[in-house]
């Protein structure tokens, strides 16, 4: 596989239209162009910075009401501030409680538990003296404890 070479920031600048125009305006004067890559870094650093604060609040706003997912895209597809993102998120409806079902842990309890997902199941033709069979071991067995 092929490594993937990621470009440098001073690269970016570089590439961009930004620094395009600062090498019209500025011309030669070095000094003016390295202030303006300056401020341009301090001005990218504080974007990033901001739009980090931006998603982690959004995000937050969305886990507290069980939206996490759709907070997650909501900051990352879509350039909505973070109180017209509480606004929408506010507006949904309260998800379902999450229900766990507890797993069998005895030979006996994943039995049950199969012998109940199949009696779920529409009857085969050819599944039903298994059935029968399954059955009437679980009426056993139900029997004995009582």
């Amino acid at each position: 596989m092929a490594e993937v070479q990621v470009p440098s920031h001073e690269q970016l600048v570089r590439s961009s239209e930004a620094y395009r125009l600062a090498i019209l305006e500025y011309g030669d004067d070095a000094e003016a162009l390295a202030a303006w890559r300056e401020e341009y870094a301090r001005g990218f650093a504080l974007g990033q910075e901001q739009q980090r604060e931006r998603v982690g609040a959004i995000v937050d706003a969305g886990a507290a009401r069980g939206h996490d997912d759709f907070a997650l895209s909501l900051a990352l597809d879509t350039d909505l501030s973070v109180e017209q993102a509480r606004a929408v998120i506010d507006k949904l409806p309260k998800p379902a409680p999450k229900v766990e079902v507890a797993q069998p842990t005895t030979d006996f309890g994943r039995h049950l538990a199969g012998v109940r997902a199949r009696a779920a199941q529409p009857v085969q033709a050819d599944d039903l003296e298994e059935q029968e069979t399954a059955l009437a071991w679980l009426r056993d067995v139900q029997a004995e404890v009582g």
